[in-house]
């Protein structure tokens, strides 16, 4: 599907600032967003700026690719959804329930089968909650190490 063909069919709540820039890894299941990219949602604009951006698209372990290859590929019209998606996850810039209804929403705008966005959406509603937590975590102990190491200085000084 071309960028016109993608703004066209977009419900005008939800739109794409272009296709992202991307370098995508040898193998070709994931790939690094190289450019600032802005998508419209719900929940307002969203930027991925932290860049460069790794994404592995939809997340899709491979046993349940593998059984379910035809219905859940790992690339498809979904694409830029699940890479939006790993954004919102990763950086929490929106709740989980916000991060996965968006989902949702961008793959309807880019065409996805409605059965197909409804399977995926409910995979990442049910299961996503160990790679959302996980995330946090990583921002506690961030947050954390930035604490120790604020507090070691100023007891140096």
């Amino acid at each position: 599907m071309s960028e016109r063909e993608i703004h066209d069919k977009l419900d005008p709540k939800v739109w794409i600032d272009g296709a992202p820039i991307i370098r995508p890894s040898e193998n070709g299941h994931e790939a690094e967003i190289v450019e600032k990219w802005r998508v419209k949602t719900r929940a307002g604009v969203i930027t991925i700026d932290k860049i460069p951006f790794y994404t592995d698209y939809a997340s899709i372990p491979d046993t349940v690719s593998f059984i379910f290859a035809r219905l859940l590929p790992k690339h498809g019209s979904q694409d830029f959804a699940a890479m939006l998606h790993d954004y919102m996850y990763w950086s929490g810039c929106v709740s989980k329930k916000m991060s996965d209804r968006i989902f949702y929403d961008l793959m309807l705008n880019l065409g996805v089968l409605k059965p197909k966005a409804w399977l995926m959406y409910k995979a990442v509603d049910w299961f996503g909650s160990s790679t959302w937590d996980n995330y946090r975590q990583l921002d506690a102990k961030a947050r954390r190490a930035a604490i120790d190491s604020a507090t070691e200085r100023m007891n140096r000084e």
